[in-house]
């Protein structure tokens, strides 16, 4: 089978206020399904609805494509993760998407993006998430499709049900490949302080073979990136001052780095420079620039890598979730 080693977008930090909410449940196991008519509830509280539709651009088509969540759900499970994960981990996986699609189409009308000509939103990953149609699904999977679509189904049929909330508010569920080890609080990563994306320990990411990363770059390349941040940067001729008094977050991502006259954030820096994760060090050799990185993706919130180690351990989703989102509650859907 083809393997999905994946590169998460980058998410927009869109906090959304709901209403007051009508049924809360501190666990999503399966176990609590045939239980909720248990949970205490408030008659003049509001239910959160799934919309009928949601409308998805194709950006490489110029196509808006009319889906229900379900249908743009299970095209995100098939982008978004290796589909051979442990069941656990693609429950939790399909409540975190689901939670996201309905709060970005809660929200859609709160920014402005004009590219997306009247669709809610994209299949670009830099701005919202990847999407994979069936078709696109079988050419990735080739003949292990079928029993592929089975695991996304059944994660599918469980997240749809679901969408996790903070305080009332929909979450922004920051999801990434490859932790550092631990995961990084929102403020840093995101400039944004957001208490349910704090730090968590990950240390089974460590194990992953794709957990070290590095990119060789001439010092031209490095300085049209730099200068890409800001067009009015000033360099010295000598390369080794590039990039000082590197400031490290808890976890190892970099929080700030003194280029040349300017001081860029090391998210900054990762997009730019194109690297993998904002965990890197810069070493030079041979006049040339060496970025050694570890981790994949931007660091906070859930790891799909230590929460699928999770699942391996006996883990629930709903374990899962609660152990890379703080303080979170789940919102059964009407």
């Amino acid at each position: 089978m083809k393997k999905l080693f994946l590169k998460v977008g980058i998410f927009t930090l869109l906090i959304l206020i709901l209403p007051s909410i009508s049924l809360i449940i501190n666990s999503i196991d399966e176990k609590n399904d045939n239980n909720s008519s248990n949970n205490n509830t408030n008659k003049d509280n509001y239910i959160i609805e799934l919309p009928n539709t949601y409308k998805l651009l194709i950006e490489e088509s110029g196509e808006i494509l009319q889906l229900t969540p379900r249908e743009y759900l299970k095209g995100c499970m098939l982008a978004n993760i290796p589909a051979d994960y442990e069941p656990e981990m693609l429950k939790a996986m399909a409540t975190v998407i689901n939670t996201y699609g309905l709060m970005l189409y809660k929200n859609r009308d709160t920014f402005e993006d004009e590219s997306l000509n009247g669709a809610d939103f994209s299949d670009n990953a830099d701005k919202y998430l990847k999407y994979y149609s069936d078709d696109k699904g079988q050419e990735i999977y080739g003949d292990d499709f079928e029993n592929i679509l089975q695991n996304i189904d059944a994660a599918v049929e469980f997240g749809i049900k679901y969408a996790l909330v903070y305080n009332g508010e929909l979450i922004m569920p920051a999801f990434h490949s490859i932790s550092t080890g631990k995961t990084d609080n929102s403020k840093d990563i995101f400039g944004e302080e957001l208490p349910y994306l704090s730090s968590a320990e990950s240390q089974n990411d460590i194990l992953s073979p794709n957990y070290y990363g590095s990119k060789k770059m001439e010092s031209s390349e490095v300085m049209g990136a730099l200068m890409r941040i800001d067009i009015d940067i000033m360099l010295d001729y000598d390369i080794n001052t590039w990039f000082k008094n590197i400031k490290l977050s808890p976890s190892g991502s970099v929080l700030s780095a003194d280029c040349g006259d300017k001081t860029f954030t090391g998210r900054e820096l990762q997009n730019k420079l194109g690297l993998r994760s904002p965990a890197f060090e810069v070493v030079i050799e041979d006049g040339m620039f060496l970025f050694k990185t570890k981790g994949f993706g931007h660091n906070v919130g859930l790891s799909l890598y230590g929460g699928n180690k999770m699942a391996l351990d006996g883990k629930t989703a709903s374990e899962i979730l609660t152990h890379y989102y703080k303080d979170i509650q789940a919102l059964i859907l009407n």
